[in-house]
């Protein structure tokens, strides 16, 4: 059998810590990001590209063809000028905050890839607000 060498170990242990961590961090960001869209459908988050796309379509044009937009703003008694509005908000506001909990695993993660020692990479964890 090969003896490995504390060197060696302790290489490999690093490289076990680090690993683990930056899943941890991933994992993180996953769920942070996971409650933004939980109040959504799975179906109504297929649409979101196209809702943005449509809504953002009608601001520059009026006289843009926007049927998603329309039956949406339709169904729910909105103009479409009220539902393209609403679509944008949502579509900024969930942007901000998945830029923020996506900043936060980068950041993160550049200290994973700075860190020396086991240590430090144990000492890195995800913020208690979150991330988001």
């Amino acid at each position: 059998m090969k003896k490995v060498s504390t060197a060696d170990y302790e290489q490999r242990r690093f490289e076990q810590v680090r690993t683990m961590k930056l899943a941890q961090i991933r994992a993180a960001c996953d769920r942070a990001c996971a409650g933004l869209k939980a109040p959504y459908s799975a179906t109504e988050m297929q649409t979101w590209e196209r809702q943005e796309r449509q809504a953002r379509a009608f601001i520059d044009d009026s006289n843009a063809d926007t049927p998603l937009l329309d039956e949406l703003a339709t169904k729910r008694g909105l103009s479409r000028q009220e539902m393209a509005d609403k679509i944008i908000a949502k579509a900024n506001a969930f942007e901000t905050a998945a830029a923020e909990a996506i900043g936060t695993q980068q950041a993160l993660e550049d200290q994973v890839d700075a860190a020396t020692t086991v240590a430090e990479i144990e000492g890195i964890t995800w913020p208690e607000s979150g991330g988001s």
